[in-house]
């Protein structure tokens, strides 16, 4: 597992909180997601995509 992200030793955090961090990344990696979509719906000139 990745320790990117981790402001603090990481062996010293306690499985739940390791395990909300999992969630707030992957709920981040998500909005990006959302936010690369509208991103490439808005540059589109083609309507009927």
């Amino acid at each position: 597992m990745s320790s990117v992200g981790y402001h603090e030793p990481v062996e010293e955090l306690s499985d739940e909180m390791r395990d909300m961090h999992r969630a707030i990344v992957s709920l981040m990696e998500e909005l990006e997601a959302v936010d690369w979509y509208n991103q490439r719906a808005n540059a589109c000139k083609d309507q009927e995509l």
